[in-house]
C-alpha cells in the first residue's frame, strides 16, 4: 500500500563484497534485471535493481509529448521534473546501466531512460542504455537466444 515513487526492489549484488560497488544495473522488471544478471554472471561487481515500473524508473516528466508519428496520444516526455520525488542514485555510483525492454512502447521507454539519465547525471558518471531486441525483453533473449546474445546487447548498449 502507498506510493512506490522513488522505491526500488533490490535484487542483490554480485562480485566483490565491498558495500560501495560502483556499477548499478537497473531495469523496469525483475525478470529483465535477473536475466541480465544470469547472462553476465556473478563475476561482475554490481548492484542489481528493479525500478518496479517504467514510470518509476525515469520519474515524473516536466511535460508530455506525442507518442510518435501516426500514433495518437501523448506520453511523458524526456525531461525530468526534478521537483518531484524519484529514485535517488547514491553519489558514489559511477556506472549505471539502464536496461530497456524491446517489447515496450519505444517512445515511452526511450523517454523514461532519458529522464533517468538526466536525473542521475553527475561529473565522471557513465550512464548507458542497453536495449533488448525489438519485440523482446532480456528474459526472452536469454530464453530463446541464450546468455551470449543477451550479454552482447548489454555490452554494446
Amino acid at each position: 500500500r502507498g506510493s512506490k515513487t522513488g522505491s526500488t526492489i533490490y535484487l542483490g549484488r554480485s562480485g566483490a563484497t565491498d558495500e560501495k560497488q560502483s556499477t548499478v544495473f537497473i531495469g523496469e522488471g525483475i525478470e529483465t534485471v535477473l536475466s541480465v544478471r544470469q547472462a553476465i554472471g556473478d563475476h561482475v561487481s554490481a548492484y542489481w535493481i528493479s525500478s518496479i515500473d517504467l514510470g518509476n524508473l525515469g520519474g515524473a516528466a516536466l511535460a508530455t509529448v506525442p507518442r510518435g508519428e501516426g500514433i495518437k496520444g501523448r506520453v511523458p516526455g524526456p525531461d525530468p521534473d526534478l521537483s518531484k520525488p524519484a529514485i535517488v542514485m547514491p553519489e558514489w555510483i559511477n556506472d549505471i546501466a539502464l536496461l530497456g525492454d524491446g517489447d515496450s512502447e519505444r517512445v515511452l521507454t526511450e523517454n523514461a531512460m532519458r529522464r533517468a539519465a538526466k536525473r542521475w547525471a553527475a561529473k565522471g558518471r557513465l550512464i548507458r542504455v542497453a536495449w533488448a531486441n525489438q519485440g523482446q525483453d532480456f528474459n526472452d533473449m536469454l530464453r530463446f537466444s541464450g546468455p551470449a546474445r543477451a550479454l552482447d546487447s548489454v555490452e554494446n548498449g
